[in-house]
């Protein structure tokens, strides 16, 4: 990289980054994902020491967003064809029922433990739990986990309740999270 003043190259360079450090990690059974994404922290700080001049950079990041943006959306078209598949019963709506608060309740104390090290007050501390349990959106990663399920009696069940999920997260969630976070911080008042 610090040869090569080339936005092309560059680019090439870092596709092949993601495309080795995969390969490796899975040549000794690790995990594909996360060396992808450790490489990537590797050279992402470090660009500017490489000789990455600022627009080599911002070609560099907005390709990899572009290349981010069409991949989710790739992805929710196959997780949406993948759903008309399936046929559900009406015994599998029942566990949803108990998935949503199940999931909505597990991030709230995931999230609340760290804060309550923190030396916030008890009110901000419960105002932040709450803001970021809210902000807990699931998505694609979780239903990428659910499809590779082998076949079993609950596969659909699974499948059912992680959709049931996802969607409620993204659309419940995800559409009051301005609503959310203006109510949250409304009365917040300036130190």
């Amino acid at each position: 990289m610090r040869r090569v003043h080339d936005q092309g190259l560059q680019l090439l360079i870092s596709l092949a980054l993601v495309l080795g450090s995969y390969r490796l990690a899975t040549v000794f059974e690790l995990s594909g994902p996360i060396a992808v994404v450790s490489a990537g922290l590797c050279l992402g700080p470090r660009s500017s020491r490489l000789g990455m001049e600022p627009g080599s950079r911002a070609a560099l990041i907005g390709f990899w967003s572009l290349l981010d943006q069409l991949l989710n959306t790739m992805l929710f078209l196959l997780i949406g064809l993948q759903l008309l598949g399936l046929i559900i019963q009406p015994a599998a709506l029942l566990p949803i029922a108990f998935a949503v608060p199940l999931a909505i309740a597990s991030r709230g104390i995931s999230v609340a433990a760290p804060l309550l090290l923190t030396g916030e007050s008890l009110r901000d501390k419960a105002r932040d739990t709450a803001v970021l349990t809210w902000a807990g959106l699931r998505g694609g990663i979780s239903i990428a986990l659910a499809l590779t399920l082998p076949a079993s009696p609950w596969r659909v069940d699974l499948l059912v309740t992680t959709y049931a999920v996802v969607i409620f997260t993204i659309v419940v969630q995800g559409l009051t999270m301005p609503r959310f976070l203006h109510a949250a911080y409304a009365t917040k008042k300036p130190n």
